[in-house]
């Protein structure tokens, strides 16, 4: 029998970079590499020796970022009557430049390494119809979700690598992978909402049906969950 694939998942930023890894179906685990403060320069170098030194510890199956490099065009503002600028280009420049740095790595190591756009991540660890959430709340909801999962990410930045991580492990072990079940997907969303979240004891009081996966984990339907929690995408 195949050993399961050990695989990185990567939130990449010049400020902070949250990473997520481990062996599909096990909890994986959270680090951020900080460049904050550093020139462009000493944050690549720091994530890029990261990588190189955990490549050279253990076999590495592949390695999966958010895809988020977006040049946002000017819109014109009829007061000033000018084109105003929607995004820093710098901001997006210094993010090339570590993507670059990730992909360059793991071609020099010949791992896989894909990109994952960011209303994929959502859609697949939030939940159908969370795809398109704005950036701040799909980051709360994200490292809500993450908690419930058992997971430990200490900032929003590991948890929105814990997404890419979980969309990495689905597409590559989807026998394998842990299931974000409806019923935390929207306890997550509860919780991000400010709503008192109900907890599994509270479930089993009402009609709702349970299921229990390979891995132990009960779930319930996507329809039940949004009728008890009461969370619209």
């Amino acid at each position: 029998m195949a050993e399961a694939p050990y695989i990185i998942g990567l939130d990449i930023s010049k400020s902070r970079t949250g990473v997520a890894e481990g062996v599909v179906g096990s909890n994986p685990e959270f680090t951020s590499i900080v460049g904050e403060k550093m020139p462009v320069g000493a944050a690549m170098k720091n994530l890029g020796m990261w990588l190189v030194r955990r490549m050279k510890e253990r076999p590495i199956e592949a390695l999966f970022y958010e895809a988020q490099i977006k040049i946002i065009p000017g819109k014109f503002n009829p007061e000033t009557k000018k084109v105003e600028m929607r995004s820093r280009p710098e901001v997006t420049i210094a993010l090339a430049k570590m993507v670059g740095v990730v992909e360059f790595v793991a071609a020099i190591r010949a791992i896989e390494c894909v990109d994952i756009p960011s209303n994929t991540a959502r859609a697949t660890f939030l939940g159908e119809g969370f795809g398109g959430l704005k950036s701040d709340r799909a980051k709360m909801q994200a490292f809500e979700l993450c908690k419930l999962m058992g997971w430990n990410p200490e900032n929003r930045d590991e948890s929105d690598a814990g997404a890419i991580w979980y969309c990495g492990a689905v597409r590559i072990a989807p026998q394998l992978a842990q299931v974000a079940s409806p019923m935390l997907q929207l306890k997550a969303a509860s919780i991000a909402d400010g709503r008192e979240a109900r907890t599994v004891d509270d479930l089993r009081l009402t009609d709702v049906k349970f299921r229990v996966d390979r891995h132990g984990q009960e779930h319930v339907s996507a329809k039940d969950a949004r009728r008890l929690f009461g969370v619209r995408a």
